[in-house]
């Protein structure tokens, strides 16, 4: 379930899971996040198969960075946790600024490698570009990296060009095109794929098979953003969310993030895509 529901439980459901930090499903409530609430008390919980965790925003800060509402209390709590995490969202939500902290975090603490995946698909068509464009993979790749670089630059601040450069001499930090991914394994690292509503299937499910039990995955997208003619349910990232399997795991976790931190205009954007999509039949997500 992508929605983040809220739910009125009693005041000692509330004091159980600050005591045990956890509680059984008795409700049997879909997977997904809730706000349990009782009168003024409330608890931020992930429900997984039988078991609901309470989730605290204590000590969810990576490279600086700290949630700014609910949802990406959720996000985060989910990287920290689960070794595929799913978040959807417009541009501006945050996506992209949580994954890269997180990723530099699993760096800097323990050593992991920072692998980022983007579809090489412009705005409004299928490309697959890298091919045609000269230089080797790294330079082919530098158009769609832009946005991974203006996060990091903003987490690492002054010394981001001399810590970029750093981890890609050391090959701890690769910009990787799908094409590429076939064959490979991705061992002790975090691996982010943003735009991932560009994907097929097929091409997706690749990418998640390369991931190794040391390493975790971030998939991040909209699907009212797909550039490639599928319907939202063709692609990778909408087949990912209509999948039974995917909800059952207890492996995985996934949260819609909605408020717009970029601006107005970026708001005003997503709204009228939310417009243009209300006509269309939804994918089941749950």
């Amino acid at each position: 379930m992508l929605t983040f529901s809220e739910l009125e439980v009693s005041p000692s459901e509330i004091d159980d899971l600050y005591d045990r930090g956890f509680a059984k499903n008795t409700k049997h409530l879909e997977s997904g996040f809730y706000a349990f609430k009782s009168g003024n008390q409330s608890a931020l919980v992930h429900c997984r198969g039988d078991y609901i965790d309470l989730i605290e925003s204590k000590g969810l800060t990576f490279q600086g960075v700290k949630p700014r509402d609910s949802k990406q209390t959720c996000m985060m709590f989910s990287m920290a946790n689960y070794p595929l995490t799913v978040a959807m969202g417009a541009a501006g939500t945050g996506k992209t600024t949580l994954a890269c902290a997180f990723a530099l975090h699993s760096h800097f603490k323990k050593d992991n490698n920072i692998v980022l995946l983007k579809p090489t698909s412009f705005t409004t068509k299928m490309s697959n570009a890298i091919a045609p464009i000269p230089g080797d993979h790294r330079e082919k790749m530098a158009g769609y990296i832009d946005s991974y670089l203006f996060a990091m630059n903003n987490i690492l601040g002054e010394n981001f060009e001399h810590y970029l450069f750093q981890l890609e001499e050391e090959k701890k930090l690769v910009y990787q095109p799908l094409e590429l991914v076939r064959g490979m394994n991705f061992d002790k690292s975090t691996i982010i794929i943003d735009e991932a509503q560009n994907t097929t299937p097929h091409e997706l499910l690749t990418v998640i098979s390369r991931v190794a039990e040391s390493s975790k995955i971030i998939v991040m997208g909209d699907l009212q953003q797909i550039d490639i003619g599928l319907e939202p349910e063709e692609t990778g990232l909408g087949c990912l969310l209509d999948s039974d399997l995917f909800w059952d795991s207890p492996h995985c976790g996934a949260i819609e993030l909605d408020s717009q931190y970029r601006g107005p205009l970026a708001e005003l954007a997503g709204e009228i895509l939310k417009d243009l999509y209300a006509q269309k039949e939804p994918i089941k997500m749950a």
